[in-house]
């Protein structure tokens, strides 16, 4: 039997493929978890006593990817620059999140991320102008897929939450690289049918990597298994 060697170098191949997709996705399962154990610590503060400013979030060593911290704001909103984000969706109806520069009461502007209000509803959008404090999450918005369109800020139709291009649209300084998930504010004594409505769920990103890397390495072994039957089974093995 001549050795196979088109098949060997083929299957040596390809089980290095494998095995770096399953050895990438335990990297990324080691990362995930960081990420939603910090999540977890950052809902677990008590935002009331975590008082934050354009210095300490500046300030702060970790990356922007694995930032994530809840605490109060004090800032007064820029409306003059406020975007809506669409289309977003609310229990199953069609609108979109308002985001609003918030000017710190100490320097330095973060974005807001106010909650969804429904279409057509420009009117009933509640704007304080009042200095006062905003409860939230501070983290990076998610990352939109590949069929979410690309931001038109000459026209005003945002599909995505792009800092850079809001920054660079209305020619904003020092703001902080992340978003204020707003939970709740005292620059509103509104009731709890004033638009917009924060989206105060928990959110936590998906972790399905020890899946993937079980399957990529799976993959691996069966295709080491069809070589053996294949190629080194001698034919009186059973």
């Amino acid at each position: 039997m001549r050795f196979p060697f088109w098949a060997t170098v083929w299957t040596i191949v390809s089980l290095a493929i494998l095995c770096a997709l399953g050895t990438w996705q335990i990297q990324r399962l080691s990362w995930k978890t960081e990420i939603v154990e910090k999540i977890e610590r950052a809902y677990e503060q008590d935002s009331a006593n975590n008082p934050l400013n354009y210095a300490i979030l500046m300030s702060e060593p970790e990356t922007a990817d694995s930032f994530f911290k809840r605490g109060v704001v004090t800032g007064t909103f820029m409306h003059e620059q406020e975007i809506l984000i669409a289309p977003r969706t609310h229990k199953g109806a069609p609108g979109y999140h308002v985001i609003t520069p918030l000017q710190m009461e100490k320097g330095g502007i973060i974005l807001v991320n106010r909650g969804w209000a429904p279409l057509n509803s420009l009117n009933d959008i509640k704007r304080p102008k009042d200095l006062g404090t905003i409860t939230g999450i501070i983290r990076q918005p998610e990352k939109p897929n590949m069929f979410v369109p690309q931001n038109k800020p000459d026209t005003n139709k945002w599909y995505r939450l792009n800092i850079d291009e809001i920054v660079r649209h209305f020619g904003l300084t020092k703001v902080v690289p992340s978003i204020l998930y707003e939970e709740k504010n005292t620059l509103q004594g509104l009731d709890t049918w004033s638009y917009p409505l924060p989206q105060n769920e928990k959110k936590m990103p998906r972790n399905n990597h020890l899946q993937y890397a079980i399957f990529w390495f799976s993959m691996a072994l069966i295709l080491m298994i069809i070589y053996y039957f294949r190629f080194l089974r001698k034919p009186d093995q059973i």
